[in-house]
């Protein structure tokens, strides 16, 4: 069963096959020298995200969770050697603008997704020392910080949030009381997909404000770039913080199978759109 409610069997199915042989394609490419140097650092770095869209691909198709951290030694390979390529040819100012979290969410949400999935997946020491070795940004936001500082313990916590929008409710969540956390995180959810998008009269960069893949699902489906709308923000801190979950899974954003590895799916079976039709008929005419 397909967790993901956009998309059929035969979508992931296409699309998941593409994208593999896309990421073999550029594995090779890289061993060839480039013909544009001063890319060639991005280019790499645009695989380690091909490798984290295909993990959660597989996850919108229903594969085996275990199979997912699989993915974790190829994509940090080729970030790590994206910023060796990168050390002659940027600034040490460009570095710190290409990873800064305050001023790029699109990297912010890459990196707590990549630390989420990493907690929940129970990676080894030595991938999750990697990670945190290259998401860097260290003591710059407090719910990111205190989520890394979960597994790892003398992380320096930031004073305040990169992202307040939509982020202020799930640092929140955090410091509920025990009773109060399940309703706050559902809230979170319930809120997360509209908070990404900013208004357009807010003062950020066109590009930040909202993230690349926002309407990945909505405009031109049929090209294989979407790859699923989900939460693992709220996820993951239901993880780390040992907060109850169960009131999410009814929400179609909330990856609640990450925190259920090895037990049956938490999704809700896709609706027959017969059914639907008949249900919304009954509940229309009161027959």
């Amino acid at each position: 069963m397909t967790r993901a409610k956009i998309g059929s069997e035969a979508y992931w199915d296409r699309w998941i096959e593409f994208r593999e042989g896309d990421i073999s394609d550029c594995e090779s490419m890289i061993l060839l020298p480039s013909e544009n140097k001063d890319y060639r650092p991005q280019f790499i770095f645009n695989l380690a995200i091909k490798y984290l869209e295909l993990m959660i691909c597989k996850y919108s198709r229903g594969d085996d969770l275990r199979e997912l951290g699989a993915y974790f030694p190829p994509l940090l390979s080729a970030w790590e050697r994206s910023n060796v390529e990168g050390e002659g040819i940027f600034s040490e100012v460009q570095k710190i603008s290409r990873r800064d979290w305050a001023g790029n969410l699109d990297h912010y949400i890459i990196c707590f997704w990549l630390v989420g999935l990493a907690i929940m997946l129970e990676v080894s020491a030595d991938i999750w020392s990697r990670l945190v070795t290259l998401i860097a940004n260290e003591g710059n936001d407090i719910l990111l910080d205190r989520l890394i500082a979960t597994r790892q313990i003398n992380r320096k916590i930031g004073k305040s949030l990169c992202h307040p929008k939509p982020y202020t409710s799930l640092l929140s969540v955090i410091d509920e009381g025990e009773t109060k956390q399940p309703g706050a995180l559902l809230k979170f959810v319930e809120n997360w997909y509209p908070g990404l998008s900013r208004a357009a009269t807010e003062k950020l960069p066109a590009s930040y404000r909202q993230p690349y893949w926002y309407d990945f699902g909505t405009k031109n489906l049929e090209g294989g770039a979407f790859f699923g709308y989900w939460c693992f923000e709220a996820a993951a801190i239901a993880k780390a913080f040992g907060i109850d979950d169960s009131g999410c899974h009814v929400h179609e954003n909330y990856p609640g199978d990450m925190l259920h590895l090895d037990g049956p799916t938490t999704h809700l079976p896709p609706v027959d759109p017969v059914f639907e039709k008949v249900r919304w008929y009954k509940k229309m005419f009161r027959v």
